[in-house]
């Protein structure tokens, strides 16, 4: 991810639509786990960029952060975050095997040259029985510029994710596309861009918004996230998986 991408998002995801609804969708997929165990939970937030998702794990047990980028830690610090760890994700991590109840990787996954590694990975960190919370982008015709900016290697089906998760050892147990209200809108303007090419492209795709649009994608977001708790969703621009180590 571009250097300049990393101060964005620490700017920005405390308030910013995307970013709070992608939290609001995790934490409503993990209250039911969370409310039938007992003891201090150990989180592991993978990809822990700059520490808003870890500090909203941290309301709830104890969280250790990692991530591969040192600027992004930073950014934790300032967050008064202290148990994070700068790692090379593609090599082994310097986390203890059964360590974690939950291990959450939002939008991490594609950022990585080995995903199998990384699921395997993830499952030797969970205890038996711990849950594993994955969020990625969706639909490989859905590739632009600007993934490339954030520095992805892939995009995903639900299907062949599911797939992947099923080899590593875990069961699924509730999977979705979400961010389905926008699917539309976005395929039409990911297609104008590709098509006109440098002249479309901005600095970030996380355009600024007045405060009412922004309480209104937001609200969207909250109606989408209550039917996902129901029913999964058939098409989306991210999916999400809630797995089990068994």
């Amino acid at each position: 991810m571009r250097a300049d991408l990393i101060s964005e998002m620490y700017r920005l995801e405390e308030t910013y639509w995307w970013h709070v609804a992608k939290r609001r969708m995790v934490f409503s997929s993990l209250t039911p786990y969370l409310k039938s165990r007992k003891g201090v939970l150990q989180f592991v937030d993978v990809g822990c960029g700059t520490g808003m998702m870890l500090t909203e794990l941290s309301s709830y047990g104890n969280a250790t952060g990692i991530d591969g980028s040192a600027q992004a830690l930073i950014f934790c610090k300032k967050r008064g975050l202290d148990d994070v760890v700068v790692a090379d994700l593609a090599h082994t991590w310097p986390l203890r095997t059964g360590m974690a109840d939950v291990v959450t990787m939002l939008d991490v996954l594609e950022h990585l040259d080995s995903d199998a590694f990384a699921l395997r990975e993830v499952h030797r960190v969970l205890k038996p029985g711990g849950l594993f919370v994955l969020t990625v982008p969706a639909y490989p015709a859905l590739w632009t510029y600007w993934d490339e900016a954030l520095g992805h290697k892939r995009r995903y089906r639900r299907t062949r994710l599911v797939e992947k998760l099923h080899r590593t050892g875990f069961v699924v147990v509730r999977r979705s596309y979400f961010y389905t209200y926008l699917l539309p809108l976005a395929i039409f303007f990911r297609l104008a861009k590709t098509l006109l090419g440098h002249r479309a492209r901005t600095h970030s795709d996380f355009v600024g918004l007045p405060p009412l649009m922004n309480r209104i994608l937001l609200i969207l977001s909250t109606v989408e996230t209550e039917i996902v708790k129901r029913a999964s969703l058939p098409a989306g621009l991210s999916i999400i998986c809630v797995c089990k180590k068994v």
